[in-house]
């Protein structure tokens, strides 16, 4: 397979103040060669204002639990934990499973969500836009998908690569957003970052990575701004026969989050 050269322009719109997000990615690269910044980077105030899973309260870290804690996941909970080694997460004790951070919680829980209310993702090929530090493609990776591709800006995927490297995984892949490989992929997720973006950002994903996947899961929090919820739906259904809307699960805050749940991307088998 070969890298496509390509040119993102899209914005981020994530309803935070304008300043941060070039504080936020400046820091994704301090945190990334600075070990003492690396070491704590869960609890980074400047990070978690924008990546904040490892800082939910214990209500909601509770929400997590509660939602997994009946399922298979459970029964390798200590191989899930080890996402706690690194960046001094906030941890919770709870009577089955001892201390673990409400992030890998919920990144369990997304996991669950797409087995269950999607496809089992075990021996898949995942693609996930927005990686973040990388969490949730290290639950997955442990989970046991075939391969895992990330694909993110430089700054943020400078972080998560770093992070990543450190449990040795030999089937993920990093690529910036100007450097996609162009390759088929089984299931393709983002958590929040998909609905963050403009129109133009959106486009470019839909075009150049969720038009090469079988299945989308895309957690939205879109917050009603300027009617992207429904053009989004309008563009993924001119790519998959399925789109379901439905609430998001478990719910993670006052507002109106919702799932984007897409089978069969008919674009494949033209």
């Amino acid at each position: 397979m070969k890298n496509k050269t390509l040119s993102f322009t899209g914005k981020w719109h994530g309803g935070i103040v304008s300043n941060l997000e070039d504080m936020f990615l400046s820091e994704c690269i301090s945190i990334s060669q600075q070990k003492r910044k690396f070491m704590d980077f869960k609890r980074n105030p400047i990070f978690t204002k924008v990546i904040g899973n490892d800082i939910r309260s214990k209500n909601i870290s509770d929400v997590f639990y509660n939602f997994v804690k009946d399922t298979e996941l459970i029964n390798n909970i200590e191989k899930y934990k080890t996402n706690d080694v690194i960046g001094n997460p906030v941890l919770y004790e709870y009577d089955k499973i001892g201390t673990i951070s409400p992030g890998t919680l919920c990144f369990l829980s997304i996991l669950n969500d797409i087995n269950t209310r999607l496809v089992d993702v075990k021996d898949k090929d995942v693609c996930e836009i927005g990686s973040g530090y990388g969490g949730q493609a290290k639950i997955l990776l442990d989970y046991g998908v075939r391969n895992m591709d990330i694909i993110d800006r430089k700054e943020t995927l400078s972080l998560a690569s770093k992070y990543l490297s450190v449990f040795r995984y030999n089937n993920l892949n990093a690529h910036t957003v100007d450097n996609i490989e162009t390759k088929n992929y089984d299931v393709v997720i983002s958590n929040w970052c998909l609905s963050e973006l403009d129109r133009e950002g959106m486009t470019f994903y839909i075009n150049n990575v969720i038009k090469r996947s079988n299945h989308g899961y895309f957690l939205t929090n879109f917050r009603d701004r300027m009617g992207n919820h429904e053009w989004l739906h309008e563009q993924l259904l001119d790519v998959f026969d399925e789109v379901k809307v439905e609430d998001e699960n478990p719910k993670t805050s006052d507002q109106a989050n919702y799932v984007f749940l897409c089978k069969n991307n008919r674009h494949l088998n033209e």
